[in-house]
Formats: C-alpha cells, structure tokens, sequence
C-alpha cells in the first residue's frame, strides 16, 4: 500500500546543532513541509523529516616546542678584538621574561632573540647581526636552511621577522614566530653570524635600496665575523 501527498505550498526549515561527545560530532537536521498561508493556523497536515550524520572528530595535534641551553654565553676572538657575546630568547617584547630550558613555547608563538656583549665600549664599536638562520641539522653550512635575517635586514618573504637596534651599540635583537621544518627532524638549530663595526654609522639600510660594494665590506669586515648558535625541539 502506498500513500501519496499532495502539497500545495511548502516550507522548509533546517536546523544544524552541532554536538560533541566522545569523539564524535554529530549534526541533526529536520525538515517540516507544511502550509504557511496563515502564520498562526494550518488547515493541512504537516510533514517532518529528521535525520542526522555523525562523524569522527578531528584531532588536533599540539606541538611543544623546548629551547635547548636558552641563554648561550660564547666567548670570540675576531682580529684584534676579544668579547664575549650572549644569545638570549624572551617571550616579550620588553625582554624581560626569559624563555627557561623548561618553557613549553607553541608553534606560531613569538619569541624575542636578544644578542649583546658586555666587554665592548659602543662608543668605539657596534655589534651588528649580519645573518641568522635555522637548520634541521647541527651544521650551520647545511644544505636545508631557512632565513630569518639577512644582511643585517628581516627576509622579506618572513612578514613575522622585525630586526630592533642593529648596528646601534653593543646589543640587538630581532623576533619572529617559531616554526618547525616540514617533513623532517622538530629539532631546529638557529645561527647568527655577528660582525664588529667601527663605523660612525653602522645601521644596515633596509630600506630596499641598492647597497654600495664598498661600503658593505666596510660595515662587515670579514676578520671581525663570529658565529654562535642555538637549537629548539619537541
């Protein structure tokens, strides 16, 4: 026996609530035709349809990130200088809360990267962060490298890189959002290679406009280039 409707005007109406339990989500859904002629009345039956669709949740994966030796003390000998350059990571602008061995840091999180020296007078030199780059490996010269600053400047294709006080005393830093390579080892080691300048102005241009050979060797002398390093992991 088969039954057959007859439907004049119709209304649809749909409702999604979302539930959650156990790993599951779950949508309902209903239907209900019916004769909206009068807002308050109907004189014809109405029909409803319910029905629902489950799905497993998503899982959403947090990765920790943990910054081996956060605060690294080295002590370079480059020509005739001899100093000892701190490298030091903080979670705030102010630099004022340093990242511990145990600070659990998010990918995507901001982080401050701090290099300064206590041994040089910054009215005779400046210290300028000529470069930093991230490794997968324990080799600054590694094929796979990522760039943070380059020529003194923030990469350009990194809009989260800002470079503050270079080549303006004994002390800079720069900041970016943390990351992880794709595809390979969490373990990522960040390197710096710092140059002394003995320049009245020893500010790099990053304004984007062409940079005079000459005056570029003069603002990194080669016998002054040291280098220190540092590494984060899951």
């Amino acid at each position: 026996m088969s039954t057959t409707f007859t439907l004049r005007r119709s209304h649809a109406a749909l409702w999604w609530p979302l539930q959650s339990e156990e790993g599951v989500v779950k949508f309902e859904n209903k239907v209900v035709l019916g004769d909206h002629s009068n807002d308050m009345v109907t004189r014809h039956d109405q029909f409803e349809v319910k029905f629902s669709c489950a799905y497993s949740q998503p899982e959403v994966k947090t990765v920790a990130l943990k910054i081996k030796d956060s605060s690294v003390v080295q002590t370079i000998t480059a020509g005739d200088w001899s100093f000892t350059l701190n490298l030091k990571v903080y979670l705030d602008a102010g630099r004022t809360t340093l990242v511990e061995e145990n600070t659990e840091l998010q990918l995507d999180q901001k982080v401050w990267v701090a290099l300064s020296t206590d041994d040089l007078d910054e009215k005779l030199v400046s210290i300028v962060t000529k470069s930093c780059w991230a490794t997968s490996e324990d080799d600054k010269d590694a094929e796979t490298k990522y760039e943070l600053v380059v020529e003194g400047c923030p990469n350009k294709k990194d809009d989260s890189v800002e470079v503050t006080g270079n080549g303006v005393g004994v002390s800079n830093y720069f900041s970016f959002n943390m990351f992880q390579f794709t595809g390979q080892s969490t373990d990522v080691y960040l390197h710096c290679e710092v140059t002394l300048c003995v320049e009245e102005d020893c500010k790099p241009d990053c304004s984007g406009a062409e940079k005079r050979r000459r005056r570029r060797r003069a603002l990194y002398p080669a016998p002054s280039s040291a280098f220190i390093s540092m590494s984060w992991a899951q």
